[in-house]
């Protein structure tokens, strides 16, 4: 990993009904200039928006989950100056009247339903290119480790099941791989960790296990494996994403 430090923001957000398209066009004319400000300022390694494609429904939470990953928490927490003044530097074309009629048209549009931070802990990704264009989709499992068997659970992640995504990465089932931990307690969520599986086939989510067994464990029995895994955590919920938008340095120059 980085040596530098690392922080995930994840804000999830409920678009209201019958305001998608207002949403997207909103993302589009300004959200992705705003973030390409911060990236040019240095201010954020990356942003991406992604769609909440399962579960789906009225009846869930959020439906979109924008995604800002920093090195600096004071930038995801508390960026200096209000919210008017930057966006007056990025539109400086704007009047104060057309900046408040955007803010109020994003306020009819969506709610934010909260925000989360979590820090990586461990990873497996591809070595093709130093600029790689983010993978399409995200199966995204929510962790709740076993009752005093925090250390264990990490070490499993790190130990076993990183080399299994590993091997599924050189076989190009998937893109991706990381374990991420919550930056601040949360017992109302249920999970403290999330492990991240990114595709850029929904078709290939769940493939290639049983060959990167073979090849990275031999002399494992897959049964004694998946009880290892059972006993060591329990998966409180698993999603996927669809990436829609994003700024980092595979899009934008600074």
């Amino acid at each position: 990993m980085n040596p530098r430090s690392v922080f995930v923001g994840v804000t999830f957000i409920k678009v209201r009904p019958g305001k998608q398209d207002q949403y997207q066009q909103l993302i589009e004319k300004y959200g992705k200039k705003i973030n390409e400000y911060f990236y040019k300022k240095e201010n954020l390694l990356g942003w991406y928006l992604y769609k909440i494609l399962m579960p789906s429904g009225a009846s869930v939470d959020y439906d979109y989950a924008a995604v800002n990953v920093v090195t600096s928490l004071s930038d995801l927490l508390d960026p200096p100056g209000s919210q008017k003044d930057l966006l007056k530097k990025v539109f400086p074309e704007m009047n104060d009247k057309m900046i408040a009629d955007m803010m109020a048209k994003y306020d009819s549009a969506r709610i934010v339903i909260r925000r989360e931070v979590y820090t990586p802990v461990e990873g497996a990704q591809t070595g093709d290119t130093s600029n790689p264009v983010p993978a399409k989709y995200m199966e995204v499992d929510m962790m709740h480790p076993t009752a005093g068997k925090i250390d264990d659970y990490i070490k499993l992640e790190k130990e076993t099941v990183k080399p299994l995504h590993a091997e599924r990465i050189k076989s190009g089932y998937l893109r991706n791989w990381g374990l991420y931990e919550k930056a601040f307690a949360d017992e109302r969520s249920g999970f403290e960790f999330v492990t991240v599986n990114f595709y850029d086939n929904l078709d290939k989510v769940g493939g290639g296990y049983e060959d990167a067994m073979k090849k990275v464990m031999p002399q494992t029995n897959i049964n004694t494996l998946i009880t290892q895994i059972l006993a060591s955590r329990t998966m409180i919920r698993s999603e996927i994403w669809k990436l829609l938008y994003y700024v980092d340095r595979s899009n934008t120059k600074k």
